[in-house]
C-alpha cells in the first residue's frame, strides 16, 4: 500500500497507517503568545489541508488554576484541529511539541505518541536577566533527556536568534534545527489602511501584557522612549503599571487602555509609530506584538538586540533615539511609506502562514490523502466580532435560554460567549456556544461582590469582547461595578427598566425592558406609554406549532415539565402526574430538570428527554402539564400547546401565576400536592377540548423580540467599530 511521495517521504493510498498528519502537544492553558502562535499554525495546516491533534500535557510550573487558553478552544469548535488525550496511543507522522518548560520536571503522564519526525519548538530561552544560568527556567540536559525518552530523538527548533543564542550557551550538544522556527500571523487578518499624517502631532504606541518585564525600569529611558512632551502623544493597550511605578506618576499625555479593552489591530489603527522597549534583563524570544504592527502598517523602532530578528524591516535605537527618530518619519512622508512597506513585505515573506506550510511540507510531505481531512476553509478566515452574553439570573434558566435564542438570532459575523449565573454550562455548550459559570449570589462567602467582579473582569479580560449582553431581572452590583469601569459597552436587559437606580442606568450604554407573558396574557393590561425608552418583545421559540399533528395516532402524548430546577419541583409531583396519565392510556414523557439532582427514581420507567432550548421539542406533544414559569407558558402559548398548570400548594409566585391563568381561561390549574390529578388531566383526552384551548391560545398575539435584541446589540457594536475609527484619526 505505502508509496513513495515528495522527498522521499513515505505515502499511504488508500487507507492511512496514520491516526493523524501532525500532532502538537503543549501545555494547552498558557495565556500569552505560545497559544496564539499555536492556534495560527492550526489554522494554517488546516487551511493547507493537514490534519492536525492537539494534545495537552500540563506544565508544572503553571500554578495557577486556569482554562485552556480561549483561542484554543476556539480553534477547536471550529473542527480545524481535534483534542486528543494525552493517554491515548496515536501514529502521526510529525509531532511540534511547544515549551521545553514542560520538561523541567518529571511528567505526571507519559504521552504514547509514535512519529515519524520529532520538533521541540523552544519559544523561550533557558536563561535571562530574571533567571541566570546557574538557576535556569529548565535545564537544557534534562529537558533533552525527558523529552527524548517520551518521544525519542528530538530536533530542537529556536523560536529566534536569541534563544539560539542562549541554548548555545549553555555548552549542552542538542540536535538544533538550522533555521529558526519563527512564529507566524495570517497577514491578510493584520491589514489596515492607515490614516497616516493626519494626527496634529505624532502617536507614539505600543501594546503588551502589563508585566514589569515587558517595561524598562530606568525612568530616564521610559520618558525618552515615550516622552512626557506635547510634541507626542503616546498610546498604550495593555495598562501600564509597571511604568507607571517606576515614574511614580502618570504623564499628562499618555493615554492607557487596559488589556483586552478593545483588540490590538483596532488600537493599532489609532498610532503611527510602534515603539517597543523592554526589561534590561529580559530575552525578548520573538516579539509576536512588533509582528503584529508591521503587518498593520505600523513602523516600528526597536533596540538594537532585534535587528538579528528584523533585519532592515525596523528601524534601530537607543530609548534617547526615539524623539529623533520618530520626528524625521513624521515630517518625511514618502521614508514613513517605504518603512511601512519594508515592514509589510517582510512580515509576508519572513512570518506569513506559508512559512509554517513550508517548513511542515519540507519535514512530512503534502498532506496524507488516506487521512480524514477537514471542512474546507477560506485561505483567511473572516474576523469575527465577539459579544458576552451573560445570564445573569441565579435561579431557573430563564435567562439561559433568552441568551440562547438571542445568540442564534446574531449575525455569522458575531461571535457569541457565553456567562451563567446557574451551573448550566453543559447544558449552553452542546449549542457550541463557549460557556462559563459564574456564581453572582454566591451565599456563604466573605467577599463576594469583589470575587464576582475579578471573575467577570478577568473573563472580559481574557475573551475580548466588543460588547456585552447582560440579562438578569435586577442587575447584580458586581455586574454594574464591572460594566463602570470596564471600556467595552454593556447592554441591560432587564424586567423593570423604571426600576433601575439613576448610578445603573450610567452604568451602561442601553437598557432594554422586556416584555413579560403574563403581562401579554392579562386582558386588563394597559399598553404601555411611550416614554421613549428601548423595549424587546419575548424571546419566542423558532419551531412553528402544528395543531393535533398526532390526531389518529395510537396515543395521545404529553409532556411533563414541573421546572428546569430539580429543587423547585415538589417531591413525587412527577410519579403523580405520571402515574395519572397512564390510567388514562396517555403516554407521558418527563422533562428532565437541567440544573441540581433530578429524583429520577420518580420516572425511571418512563421515557425523558432535556427540553431543547429553542422550543422545537414542545411541538411534538398533544398537551403538557407545566410549571407555570414565563418561558414555559409563553412557548406554549406560541405553538398553541394546550397545557395544565401544575404547581404544589396554593402560596407563592407560581400559585398565583397558576390562579391567573385559570381565571383568563388559558389552562386549569392543577394542585401537585392532591395526589390524585386524573380529575384535572382527564378532559384534556378529548380531541374537541384541545382543539377548543389551541383555538383559544392562537386567537394571543404574541410578538417575537429577539429580532429587536439581536438588532440593538449589532448597533452597539458598530458604535463601538465607530468609535475605534474616531480614536484611529485622533477624532
Amino acid at each position: 500500500m505505502a508509496g513513495s511521495g515528495a522527498e522521499g517521504h513515505p505515502r499511504v493510498d488508500l487507507l492511512s497507517a496514520y491516526d493523524y498528519d501532525i500532532a502538537i502537544v503543549s501545555d494547552l492553558r498558557y495565556p500569552g503568545g505560545n497559544s496564539t502562535s499555536l492556534v495560527e499554525e492550526v489554522k494554517a495546516l488546516a487551511v493547507a489541508g493537514y490534519s492536525t491533534a492537539l494534545v495537552h500535557l500540563p506544565a508544572e510550573h503553571m500554578k495557577r488554576r486556569r482554562s485552556f487558553n480561549h483561542k484554543i478552544i476556539h480553534s477547536l469548535s471550529a473542527g480545524m484541529a481535534t483534542l486528543e488525550p494525552a493517554t491515548r496511543r496515536l501514529k502521526v507522522r510529525g509531532l511540534v511539541v511547544r515549551q521545553p518548560r514542560i520538561f523541567a520536571n518529571p511528567l505526571k503522564l507519559t504521552p504514547r505518541i509514535e512519529s515519524d519526525e520529532r520538533v521541540l519548538v523552544v519559544n523561550h530561552p533557558p536563561f535571562d536577566g530574571r533567571f541566570p544560568m546557574d538557576n535556569p527556567y529548565y535545564r537544557v540536559d534534562e529537558v533533552q533527556e525527558r523529552i527524548d525518552a517520551t518521544f525519542g530523538p528530538t530536533a530542537w527548533a529556536p523560536l529566534g536568534p536569541q534563544v539560539r543564542k542562549a541554548i548555545e550557551q549553555t555548552g549542552v550538544p542538542v540536535q538544533l534545527r538550522p533555521d529558526d522556527w519563527y512564529n507566524i500571523i495570517n497577514t491578510d487578518e493584520w491589514h489596515a489602511e492607515h490614516a497616516r499624517f493626519e494626527h496634529d502631532v505624532p502617536v507614539i504606541g505600543r501594546h503588551s501584557r502589563p508585566h514589569p518585564s515587558k517595561w524598562p525600569t530606568d525612568p530616564r529611558e521610559l520618558l525618552a522612549a515615550y516622552p512626557d512632551d506635547d510634541r507626542f502623544a503616546v498610546r498604550i493597550l495593555g495598562g501600564a503599571e509597571p511604568a507607571i511605578a517606576a515614574l511614580g506618576r502618570t504623564p499628562r499625555n499618555w493615554t492607557i487602555h487596559p488589556f483586552g479593552a478593545m483588540p490590538p489591530v483596532a488600537f493599532l489603527l489609532g498610532i503611527d509609530f510602534f515603539v517597543y522597549f523592554h526589561h534590561p534583563g529580559w530575552t525578548e524570544a520573538f516579539g509576536r506584538n512588533t509582528i503584529e504592527a508591521m503587518a498593520s502598517g505600523v513602523p516600528a523602532i526597536l533596540p538594537p538586540q532585534f535587528s538579528s530578528l528584523f533585519g532592515e524591516a525596523a528601524v534601530y535605537g537607543s530609548p534617547y533615539d526615539v524623539q529623533e527618530i520618530v520626528s524625521a518619519l513624521f515630517a518625511d512622508r514618502a521614508a514613513c511609506e517605504e518603512r511601512v512597506r519594508c515592514g509589510r513585505d517582510f512580515v509576508e515573506e519572513r512570518f506569513g502562514a506559508n512559512v509554517h506550510v513550508r517548513r511542515i511540507e519540507s519535514m512530512i510531505g503534502a498532506p496524507d490523502p488516506g487521512l480524514p481531512r477537514r471542512p474546507a476553509l477560506p485561505r483567511t478566515p473572516p474576523r469575527r466580532e465577539r459579544v458576552l452574553l451573560i445570564a445573569a439570573e441565579t435561579t431557573g434558566l430563564s435567562s439561559v435560554i433568552r441568551i440562547r435564542r438571542l445568540a442564534r438570532a446574531l449575525s455569522p459575523d458575531v461571535e457569541p460567549v457565553a456567562v451563567v449565573g446557574v451551573p448550566a454550562v453543559s447544558h449552553v455548550a452542546r449549542a457550541g456556544l463557549l460557556c462559563e459559570y459564574v456564581q453572582f449570589d454566591r451565599p456563604g462567602h466573605r467577599g463576594r461582590h469583589e470575587w464576582v467582579v475579578r471573575r467577570l473582569s478577568g473573563i472580559i479580560e481574557r475573551e475580548r469582547p466588543e460588547a456585552v449582553w447582560v440579562d438578569a431581572a435586577r442587575i447584580p452590583a458586581a455586574v454594574e461595578n464591572v460594566a463602570t469601569q470596564s471600556g467595552v459597552p454593556f447592554v441591560a436587559l432587564v424586567s423593570r427598566a423604571g426600576l433601575l437606580q439613576a448610578t445603573e442606568r450610567d452604568a451602561f450604554a442601553r437598557v432594554v425592558e422586556s416584555d413579560d407573558v403574563f403581562r401579554r396574557l392579562d386582558p386588563a393590561t394597559p399598553e404601555a406609554p411611550d416614554d421613549g425608552s428601548l423595549r424587546a418583545a419575548l424571546f419566542l421559540p423558532t419551531a412553528d406549532g402544528h395543531r393535533f399533528a398526532r390526531e389518529g395516532a395510537a396515543a395521545l402524548r404529553a409532556l411533563v415539565a414541573l421546572g428546569g430546577d430539580a429543587c423547585t419541583v415538589a417531591s413525587g409531583a412527577i410519579a403523580s402526574v405520571v402515574s395519572g396519565l397512564r390510567r388514562l392510556g396517555v403516554e407521558p414523557v418527563v422533562a428532565k430538570p437541567v440544573i441540581g439532582s433530578a429524583r429520577e427514581e420518580e420516572w425511571s420507567d418512563v421515557a425523558s428527554l432535556e427540553l431543547d432550548p429553542l422550543g422545537g421539542d414542545l411541538a411534538a406533544f398533544d398537551f403538557a402539564v407545566i410549571s407555570p414559569s414565563g418561558m414555559l407558558v409563553q412557548d406554549a402559548v406560541a405553538l398553541r400547546l394546550p397545557f395544565i398548570s401544575g404547581v404544589a400548594g396554593t402560596a407563592g409566585s407560581h400559585a398565583d401565576r397558576a390562579e391567573a391563568l385559570a381565571r383568563w381561561g388559558i389552562a386549569p390549574r392543577l394542585d401537585l400536592c392532591d395526589g390524585e390529578p386524573a380529575g384535572v388531566l382527564a378532559p384534556f383526552v378529548d380531541d374537541e377540548l384541545r382543539r377548543a384551548v389551541a383555538d383559544r391560545l392562537a386567537t394571543i398575539e404574541l410578538r417575537d423580540g429577539t429580532g429587536t435584541a439581536a438588532g440593538i446589540l449589532a448597533n452597539e457594536l458598530r458604535r463601538s467599530a465607530r468609535a475605534s475609527a474616531g480614536l484611529a484619526v485622533g477624532a
